[in-house]
C-alpha cells in the first residue's frame, strides 16, 4: 500500500486540498474557500494515491458572474457563514453572488510557497533557483519568501533599500549555504 500512496502535511497537504477543491467543477469560490479551510484545519495529514498526484494541474480558474449580481452579495454573506454544513441546495444559490467581491478586492496575495527555494536548488542548481526567482520582481515577496521558507538573507539585505537582484542573489547563496551545511552535518 505504502508503494500506492503519498502522505501529506503541512503546506504540501494544505495546497493539495486548495487544488483538489478547486478542481471540482460544480464549487464556486466561496464554497470552495470554505472546504479548504474547513478541510485544512479539521486534517493533519493525508494518505493520497500517486495516480491523483500525478494527473495534470488544472489551473484554477476565477469565479466570473456578471456585475448585475453584485448587490445580493450584501443580504447573502450572513445566512451561509454559520448554517455551512446542514443546507447545501441554499448555499449554493447563495453563494455565486459572493465571487464578485471576492475578486475584486485587490490583487491575488503572494504566495511565498509558489515554489520550493531549497527542491529548486537541488533539482537545478544555482542558475535554476535564479531563473525561477526572475519571476518575483516585488522586493517584498522576495524577503517574504525567504522568511516563510526559513532562508535566512545577511542583514543588510533583510530590510531597507536593496535591488532585487541582489536580494535574489542572497537567497540563491543562503540557500546553497544551507544545503552545504546540511550535507556536512550529515556525514
Amino acid at each position: 500500500m505504502n508503494e500506492r500512496t503519498v502522505k501529506l502535511s503541512g503546506h504540501t497537504k494544505d495546497r493539495f486540498l486548495e487544488r483538489f477543491f478547486g478542481e471540482e467543477p460544480g464549487l464556486d469560490a466561496p464554497t470552495r474557500q470554505r472546504l479548504v479551510q474547513r478541510s485544512q484545519s479539521a486534517f493533519s495529514s493525508l494518505r493520497v494515491r500517486k495516480t491523483v498526484l500525478a494527473r495534470p494541474r488544472v489551473p484554477l480558474k476565477p469565479a466570473t458572474t456578471p456585475s448585475a449580481k453584485l448587490p445580493e452579495a450584501q443580504p447573502a454573506a450572513p445566512p451561509t457563514a454559520p448554517t455551512a454544513p446542514p443546507p447545501a441546495p441554499t448555499q449554493h444559490a447563495a453563494t455565486p453572488a459572493l465571487a464578485p467581491t471576492a475578486t475584486p478586492a485587490g490583487p491575488t496575495p503572494f504566495d511565498p510557497y509558489a515554489f520550493g527555494l531549497v527542491p529548486i536548488f537541488q533539482r537545478e542548481g544555482a542558475e535554476g533557483l535564479t531563473a525561477r526567482l526572475e519571476a518575483v520582481t516585488d522586493v517584498a515577496h522576495l524577503r517574504q519568501m525567504a522568511k516563510a521558507q526559513q532562508i535566512v538573507l545577511p542583514q543588510e539585505l533583510r530590510s531597507g533599500d536593496a535591488a532585487a537582484d541582489a536580494i535574489r542573489a542572497g537567497i540563491v547563496e543562503a540557500v546553497g549555504k544551507r544545503i552545504k551545511d546540511r550535507r556536512a552535518a550529515a556525514g
